[in-house]
């Protein structure tokens, strides 16, 4: 109906036929626009030989990344491999191109609450 009419007349029709009783009008929520917030992972995924060549490269900042991978022995969040190694992007993508690292999405639960403490006025029964 909106096609033929626009919005505009095709809200005012349906508002017109229900009034007459003609049709019924019923709502629905729309859908969540929320996407759930996910966080880069990096994890080693070279050969004990390619890691030990990263490390004596020649590039500090490279080798330092593949450190501390190595330390964590677990998937561990690119923003802190960042942080502590002092490095950018585009070492991730050199050891994502030499195939030192793999990069996985993990979905991160919200806690809107965290670090509150919430007390009422009343116990909790």
């Amino acid at each position: 109906m909106e096609a033929e009419l626009g919005e505009r007349r095709a809200r005012a029709a349906v508002s017109q036929l229900s009034k007459r009783g003609l049709v019924s009008k019923s709502y629905e929520l729309a859908s969540a626009r929320v996407k759930p917030k996910t966080e880069t992972h990096l994890c080693l995924a070279g050969t004990k030989e390619e890691i030990e060549e990263a490390r004596g490269g020649r590039s500090k900042k490279l080798a330092a990344v593949v450190e501390l991978l190595e330390q964590q022995g677990k998937p561990t969040p690119w923003q802190w491999v960042r942080k502590s190694a002092g490095c950018n992007k585009a070492i991730l993508d050199a050891l994502v191109a030499r195939g030192l690292v793999s990069v996985t999405e993990v979905a991160v639960t919200r806690d809107p609450l965290a670090g509150r403490s919430i007390s009422g006025a009343y116990p909790w029964t």
